[in-house]
């Protein structure tokens, strides 16, 4: 029987998965994660689209689980493997995952982030900003409305991402997260909330900017992975079916793009 995961579980579970993922940070477990306890734990969400579906997140690792599966976020070399031991029903990619140096975000010396470097100083001389690292929930749900109204453009998840942005803010408060709030001139212009899983990897969870302020989304990057200088990579997840969202990643200049993708199998296993 799926378990509904809880806020006080959350971060244990995140760290139980095989691979680093964004799949596996705790905001988004306690938000739309399940599990069961077999030979192993499997961890599952509740599919964003298909509310009735339950695909998993992780590839268990006894292959009898392998069969009648349904999993979400499966990378290319992942999906190599399940079709050696089972016959694929179905399988369709979902998106890429975009990975990053912490080190090139910090330092900002790297050649290929010269424009962001750039758009960094022209941001910093425009504005007068403070960095916070608390902030009143109200304030910020106002802000969150307010950054709502100005999105024009909204695909099929937006209303799920809307309520899981909610959630963190309100429920996720006994959460080793790291909230950065930027305000100008007094009044919030943007914020991100991010999470360390181990000393190696760390995953942006949220960031919303106003966009009238030119540079802000790189500026407040920047100062996001100077919360993490010693940690060697992150990633900032999916584009989220959102052309716009895999534009600014791909700019970024990942040193790793993983392709994800939704597998369905069938209950013929093939012999080794």
């Amino acid at each position: 029987m799926l378990q509904k995961i809880s806020v006080r579980d959350a971060e244990k579970i995140s760290r139980k998965f095989p691979v680093f993922s964004y799949r596996c940070n705790p905001y988004y477990l306690a938000y739309n994660g399940y599990t069961e306890q077999d030979s192993e734990l499997l961890i599952y969400e509740r599919d964003p689209l298909y509310k009735n579906e339950f695909p998993l997140i992780a590839l268990p690792k006894n292959k009898e689980h392998w069969q009648r599966m349904i999993i979400d976020y499966v990378s290319e070399e992942e999906l190599e493997e399940i079709k050696k031991t089972v016959s694929i029903k179905d399988s369709f990619p979902v998106g890429s995952e975009y990975y990053y140096s912490t080190a090139d975000f910090v330092s900002l010396d790297n050649p290929h982030l010269k424009s962001f470097k750039k758009h960094c100083k022209k941001f910093e001389s425009s504005y007068t900003y403070t960095l916070k690292n608390s902030y009143p929930t109200k304030k910020i749900l106002a802000f969150l409305e307010k950054w709502e109204k100005s999105k024009k453009n909204r695909n099929e998840l937006f209303s799920m991402a809307k309520e899981y942005e909610r959630f963190c803010i309100l429920k996720c408060s006994s959460m080793k997260g790291k909230w950065l709030f930027l305000e100008i001139n007094g009044e919030l212009a943007g914020y991100n909330l991010s999470y360390q899983i181990d000393k190696n990897f760390w995953i942006g969870i949220h960031q919303k900017v106003l966009y009238e302020y030119k540079g802000i989304s790189r500026f407040l990057l920047h100062k996001r992975a100077a919360q993490f200088p010693k940690t060697t990579f992150f990633s900032l997840g999916q584009e989220a079916r959102d052309e716009g969202i895999a534009e600014f990643k791909e700019g970024l200049h990942p040193f790793k793009k993983i392709n994800r993708y939704y597998v369905i199998t069938a209950e013929t296993t093939h012999s080794p």
